[in-house]
């Protein structure tokens, strides 16, 4: 029970879990008090306590060795025509900042003024920092218009007014044009007072919760079932309205992670009950509530399941930035887990493209285990649930280098050597084939029954039991006589079908140079040969280059080092049982045995 700066006692009331008891602890570590200075008012903390100055400089200080706080403006210049009709086109809010001199050094104090206040400000929304050419300001021309579209003045940009900066807010929605809803900043340079100005226009994506709604509320699913679980933001205020930092964090949180975002005035008697049920520890609070199925109650089984809540309080400063982070890493596992993420990154790192030889190696045959190589048709009408349903495998499976096996996908119908090598049509795509490069082995998945005109359908579950056939023995495999090459400018078109063959790349070689001389030329096939996969070969797979080569060759230096040890020790025993022997036999005085001894050692 930590001690506070004011001398009183605060209870952990979190989940008895390593992660939460120790960010716990590290507030407490840093002496911080509860509320920060300007973040917490819009947090709906009401004025800070002594000290908040302090402990702000401090975390401020820390942030800014890694980069500056206003790191996540954007500045531009250039094509202010193009820039911002990019800008109006977007749905998010966007906080633009427009000032007219070039040059390097131009306007340089009305740039680092902008960007402090805006380092002060946070993320609240996107920041864009604009230098507008001369170019492009003249009277009539396509920047001057645009900029006029906003309500900015052109004019005072070509003039001796060029570094007042113009800060216009452009609102949320798309076809910002038609809302007609841009609104000038006329208030001082300050990043405290240009936070309340943005965050007063921010939309609401938030919920007010009462004694009454609380319930509804928490079972609520937005996926309706499509993701693991329903996380409920709540936070725990003295305020009557949503504070403006906390409606920005919901709008930038839209669509992340199953999340939905509400608030809970504290002394507000209609909500009573919810407060005593969450018990916040302090005022303003954040936590995250995750809902769970629970199993129906032992005296009535037939009543169904019912629900039961996880708690993740957030101990951190209430500002908007760390709160942000909080949250994102949340979302992220919960994507993970779901099979659903919006990083472009991570799907790169999870479901890797195959476009060139070096990706093919990278990403498929130089890696341990099994590669699973997608070859799908990016025109086909069910390209995107394919490519989903395999991304949510692939991130489920995890794309470390230990595991079994990984996911890749191709353009199958744009690369037909790799079609080829595996005996496969045209109307075979989507499928999935199961390559062991180090085996130089594969297993087609097999279409479906239907008699579809398309290859396998690539869902989930048909996905899941392919792979467990492969990796359990159950499904036969096909030899390779060599790894698939990748080519630009490979097409494969639906005339230039080939025969399936299940002999691999030669017996797709060797069917095309048949059809060319003539089918009665074609010699009789040979029956492929079929192996089992076998997954503890597929386990103990070495990659030549990579850590677990290294790992192979340290196992195999020490496996000689062992039998070369017990070689010698077996030496020494065989030599000593002889000494043992003769001195039985030619009774020697006992200065020979010691000197007999004594050799030996040696």
């Amino acid at each position: 029970m930590p001690n506070n700066t004011d001398g009183s006692r605060d209870t952990y009331s979190g989940e008895l879990k390593a992660p939460a008891l120790l960010k716990y602890l590290a507030d407490f570590s840093t002496n911080k008090p509860a509320s920060d200075d300007g973040d917490a008012n819009a947090a709906g903390g009401g004025k800070s306590k002594s000290g908040s100055k302090s402990s702000s400089s401090s975390s401020s200080s820390s942030s800014s060795s890694s980069e500056p706080a206003w790191a996540f403006v954007r500045q531009l210049s250039g094509n202010v025509s193009a820039e911002l009709a990019a800008l109006d086109g977007r749905e998010e809010m966007a906080l633009l900042a427009v000032h007219g001199a070039e040059g390097e050094d131009g306007c340089k104090h009305a740039r680092e003024a902008f960007l402090t206040a805006a380092g002060d400000m946070q993320a609240v929304v996107d920041t864009v920092l604009l230098s507008a050419p001369a170019a492009e300001l003249e009277e009539g021309g396509e920047g001057a218009k645009a900029l006029a579209a906003l309500g900015l003045d052109a004019a005072a940009l070509r003039g001796g007014d060029a570094c007042e900066l113009q800060v216009v807010l452009l609102p949320f929605g798309r076809d910002k044009s038609e809302l007609d809803d841009y609104q000038r900043y006329s208030g001082p340079p300050e990043g405290k007072a240009l936070q309340r100005w943005v965050t007063d226009a921010v939309p609401t994506f938030t919920t007010q919760l009462d004694d009454m709604s609380a319930g509804t509320f928490l079972a609520m699913d937005p996926s309706e079932g499509r993701m693991a679980m329903a996380p409920k933001v709540l936070l725990f205020t003295n305020k009557d309205e949503a504070p403006g930092v906390y409606r920005a964090l919901a709008m930038a949180m839209r669509g992340r992670g199953n999340m939905a975002f509400a608030w809970v005035q504290a002394g507000s008697a209609q909500a009573a009950r919810a407060v005593e049920s969450f018990k916040p520890p302090r005022v303003p609070f954040m936590m995250v509530v995750l809902p769970q199925q629970a199993p129906p109650p032992e005296d009535d089984p037939s009543g169904g399941p019912g629900l039961r809540f996880g708690m993740q309080p957030y101990f951190g400063p209430l500002k908007y930035t760390p709160m942000r982070e909080f949250l994102l890493d949340l979302a992220s596992q919960i994507e993970t887990t779901s099979g659903v993420v919006n990083d472009p990154e991570l799907v790169k790192k999870a479901l890797p493209q195959i476009s060139s030889p070096s990706d093919l190696e990278v990403h498929c045959t130089s890696k341990a285990g099994l590669c699973l190589l997608a070859l799908l048709d990016s025109e086909a009408a069910g390209f995107e649930e394919e490519k989903k349903e395999l991304l949510s495998l692939a991130l489920k499976a995890g794309s470390g280098e230990s595991t079994a096996f990984h996911f890749a996908w191709i353009e199958g119908r744009k690369h037909k050597s790799v079609m080829q090598a595996f005996g496969l049509m045209h109307s075979d795509v989507p499928t999935l084939v199961a390559l062991s490069a180090k085996r130089m082995r594969f297993a087609v998945m097999p279409a479906p029954e239907d008699g579809s005109s398309r290859g396998a359908r690539l869902r989930a579950e048909a996905v899941a039991k392919f792979v467990e056939g492969v990796l359990g023995g159950k499904v036969r495999t096909q030899a390779l006589s060599d790894l698939p090459e990748v080519k630009s400018g490979d097409e494969a078109s639906a005339a230039a079908d080939l025969p399936r063959s299940g002999s691999g790349s030669s017996s797709a070689a060797a069917g095309s140079d048949a059809a060319a001389a003539g089918a009665s030329a074609a010699p009789e096939p040979e029956a492929p040969v079929e192996e089992e996969f076998d997954l503890s070969d597929i386990l103990s797979e070495e990659v030549e280059g990579s850590e677990l080569a290294g790992a192979g060759k340290a196992d195999r230096l020490k496996e000689v080092e062992e039998q070369l040890k017990a070689e010698e020790e077996a030496r020494r025993a065989e030599e000593a049982a002889k000494s043992k022997k003769s001195s039985k036999k030619k009774k020697k005085s006992k200065k020979k045995k010691a000197s007999a001894a004594s050799s030996e050692e040696l």
